[in-house]
């Protein structure tokens, strides 16, 4: 039996977790939320370890030993130099200025030269599960997550390497025996390059543990012998930093790390943790990934909401563990960082040993994340085979966008039992391999950093196919461009030419070749509220699945849309002969942030103003009574122009008239002017007066007058202007209109009989003359007379519907007053 002086700095350690097989007394408390980004703990021990005491409870870290780091190999030697310690009381991680050295964090606080080192607690980790070795034929899990068709897609190669860290490894297991790179591999547990389990201790508790997470990431397949794995033909590097009875610290575990980082591993499987953060083994994490190495570690066994570290990191892949019938395992640790689920429980074969046996044996219940973990591995070692370039951001898209969604989820793509689900090999390597893409050009045809509310906009996305498969836009698995983040939301921005409210565009050439480019098209229009969104999309092979990330998203700030415009030119023939029809153009600028439409959303109208009154020079080319034209152009964009063509008819009234306009734009409202024009009518009948109509919202009452001058007065004082109501003639030998009015009341009132005038003038109304002179042909139009028994007021108009709605309104009808113009 071999055993080193690190031993003896290991031995008074409590341990170091591995996830296995049952559950176990945690250190956090049962149910405490933990969180991948913010490592937090509770007051006593929140200080990062910056030469500040750090866990000094003896059951999370080690008190006897620490690590350190040095700025440079002379801040090395000066230390050592200047607190009289020997260099061989130091154990290096290999390629790095970090040591192992034993003395308490408290004890490297009071040394001299503080500012060449940074001291780190030695954080302990445990094993925690017991092995059944009863044999066991049938490897459910293997078809639970769809390995044989992956292996179709790859087998992985020699190449491709997993770093299984855990304990002792059975080197000569007949399913393991061709698979090791024992050249590769080192003990930091003992501190030599031997990692053959049970060199220290045969009957340890966890002697079995690393024998059977490696068979799980990548047991000799396909050998007429024992076990498939998922990983098939990839190598093991076995790294050994726990001892045989599963202990451990920081040292042993970031050592393993930085050394399968440096021996070419493309996996590091980690089926260990610990209930606290560790910034020296994050430290060595973040390494592995810059190096592109994929990292997977164990969520952890307490059955509580607290993914333990250093799966609890947002870089590393937190594996969680399910059952046959994809249930969580009931040991399983959950969370809202948990990434992924694997089978762990209900009877998962896997390599083991014994004092006895060491080349045969195999178990039928290796259960916990830590049987999870090295079969997440192996999936991560196939698609580093298909993709040895991604990443670890990208591995693990391939690996969540690939797993099946579990009735537990309960229809969500996220559930904190179930991360994004339970792996599926097959549909993360067509994630991987078959189906990916790369973002060639994203555009738009309108400024998305000041899209007006309800304004459309067409956006084209350009897509090259890095996969192996062809994408086709019709047959069982179209191609198409759908919402994501999270994926199938619906839309605030869905237009009628999406597909639905979650996939906005086909795949527009029939089939895209890999290397090809492909494209999608499709409009945005939102009546949100304004401000800034972020809209993002991916790509979906229907009924296979969503591809790679590509970081597809539009930026799109909403704001309000503005209708204001400009008079270019207002061409007319200002002196007409009665009944004459004479052309009219109107030319109005876009002055606003929104196009104009002859059709759609905005569409830009010319109305007689005040809108639905009756102009007395409609024609027949006019677009309606109350629209004199529509704008000619199809759409004008702001700063360009619009215009209005239409015909003028002069009425058979002489006189001078003034006759104005307002632009309307439907879902926006009036614009900002009022295009006037003044004609002059000859050669007809007489000329009639206009009957100006206002209203006083704070009376609740209307005023109506021939005297412009008066009108304006009116108008200066609050009254609203409501137009010409009607037009009447100035000869004096018609029926007069007699107005009054009531100071009490605040009311004037207007009739053209003598008697009425009389009654109410000796009721306290004042006389005010002859307003004007009325029609009594009834080849004219009648003027409605109303009165308001609760304002105690009258409404006069010529408008038959507006009488009809204040009737409905409770005035009383009173009958035709008059008749007018």
């Amino acid at each position: 039996m071999k055993k080193s002086k690190y031993i003896s700095s290991i031995a008074s350690a409590v341990g170091i977790f591995i996830l296995l097989l049952l559950i176990v007394i945690s250190i956090y408390t049962p149910g405490a939320p933990q969180n991948k980004k913010q490592n937090s703990l509770n007051d006593k021990n929140s200080k990062k370890a910056e030469n500040i005491l750090e866990y000094q409870d003896p059951s999370i870290a080690d008190q006897k030993s620490s690590v350190i780091s040095f700025n440079s190999k002379g801040d090395k030697e000066s230390f050592l130099k200047s607190n009289s310690i020997n260099s061989n009381d130091l154990i290096q991680i290999p390629s790095t200025n970090s040591y192992q050295i034993n003395l308490s964090q408290e004890q490297l606080s009071e040394l001299n030269d503080q500012d060449k080192i940074k001291i780190y607690p030695n954080v302990i980790y445990r094993a925690t599960a017991t092995p059944n070795d009863e044999l066991y034929s049938q490897q459910w899990n293997l078809a639970k997550v769809s390995a044989p068709s992956a292996w179709d897609i790859s087998k992985s190669s020699a190449s491709i390497k997993i770093a299984v860290i855990d304990t002792g490894f059975a080197k000569f297991h007949q399913d393991l025996v061709n698979k090791f790179d024992l050249a590769s591999g080192y003990d930091f547990a003992n501190n030599d390059s031997d990692v053959a389990a049970g060199t220290t201790n045969i009957n340890g508790a966890y002697v079995y543990h690393g024998t059977s997470a490696a068979s799980l990431a990548a047991a000799e397949t396909n050998n007429s012998v024992g076990l498939a794995s998922l990983g098939w033909g990839s190598r093991i590097i076995p790294i050994q930093s726990l001892s045989d009875d599963g202990f451990g610290n920081t040292f042993t575990v970031s050592a393993g790390i930085y050394h399968a980082v440096n021996n070419g591993a493309s996996v590091i499987s980690l089926s260990l943790g610990s209930t606290v953060p560790d910034s020296f083994l994050e430290n060595a994490i973040n390494y592995a990934i810059s190096n592109n190495v994929i990292v997977v570690a164990a969520s952890g066994n307490e059955s509580c909401n607290c993914i333990n570290y250093p799966a609890n990191y947002s870089s590393v892949i937190a594996v969680g563990s399910s059952d046959p019938s994809d249930v969580r395992s009931s040991f399983s640790n959950f969370g809202n960082n948990l990434d992924i689920v694997a089978p762990g429980s209900g009877g998962v074969r896997a390599a083991t040993m014994n004092s006895i046996n060491q080349t045969t044996l195999y178990s039928s219940n290796f259960s916990g994340t830590s049987s999870s973990t090295p079969q997440v591995a192996g999936l991560a070692a196939l698609i580093k085979s298909l993709r040895p370039s991604s990443t670890q951001t990208e591995v693990e898209s391939y690996i969540r966008n690939g797993a099946d969604k579990v009735a537990g989820m309960a229809g969500q793509n996220f559930s904190t039992s179930y991360g994004y689900g339970r792996i599926n090999a097959t549909a993360s390597l067509v994630r991987a391999g078959a189906y990916s893409w790369q973002l060639q050009s994203q555009s738009s045809d309108k400024n998305l950093n000041l899209l007006p509310r309800g304004e459309k906009s067409t956006l084209t996305v350009i897509a090259k196919n890095t996969g192996t498969q062809t994408w086709q836009n019709s047959g069982p698995n179209p191609v198409r461009l759908a919402t994501y983040a999270p994926q199938d939301r619906a839309s605030t921005f869905y237009t009628s030419n999406w597909i639905s409210q979650s996939r906005a565009s086909n795949l527009l050439e029939s089939e895209v070749a890999p290397g090809s480019n492909g494209t999608f098209q499709f409009d945005i229009q939102s009546g949100s509220a304004a401000g800034q969104y972020n809209e993002k999309f991916n790509l979906v092979a229907e009924n296979i699945g969503w591809f790679n990330d590509a970081g597809l998203n539009f930026l799109i700030t909403l704001i309000n849309p503005s209708s204001s415009a400009q008079i270019v030119s207002n061409t007319y023939t200002a002196s007409s002969t009665a009944t004459s029809i004479t052309p009219s153009q109107i030319i109005i600028k876009n002055t606003g942030n929104v196009t104009w439409f002859k059709t759609g959303v905005y569409t830009a109208d010319l109305y007689i103003n005040p809108y639905n009154s009756t102009s007395p020079f409609q024609d027949s080319s006019w677009f309606s009574s109350a629209i004199a034209s529509r704008m000619q152009e199809s759409s004008v964009a702001p700063n360009s122009n619009a215009t209005f063509n239409f015909s003028l008819k002069s009425p058979q009234i002489n006189g001078s008239y003034t006759q104005q306009y307002r632009l309307g734009i439907t879902n926006l409202g009036w614009s900002n002017l009022y295009p006037t024009q003044n004609i002059n009518v000859s050669g007809g009948t007489e000329e009639y007066k206009p009957v100006y109509r206002h209203y006083s919202p704070s009376r609740g009452s209307h005023f109506y007058t021939t005297d412009l001058n008066e009108s304006n007065i009116i108008r200066a004082q609050g009254w609203n202007f409501e137009g010409i109501a009607w037009r009447v003639s100035p000869n004096p030998n018609s029926k007069p209109v007699y107005r009054h009015y009531s100071p009490s009341r605040g009311r004037h009132f207007y009739t053209t009989s003598q008697n009425e005038s009389n009654t109410i003038r000796s009721q306290g109304w004042n006389y005010e003359g002859v307003a004007w002179y009325a029609s009594e042909t009834t080849t004219s139009q009648p003027i409605y007379r109303h009165y308001s028994p609760t304002r105690r007021a009258h409404f006069y108009t010529k408008d038959l519907n507006e009488s009809n709605i204040i009737r409905s309104q409770g005035w009383n009808f009173e009958g035709i007053e008059y008749y007018a113009f």
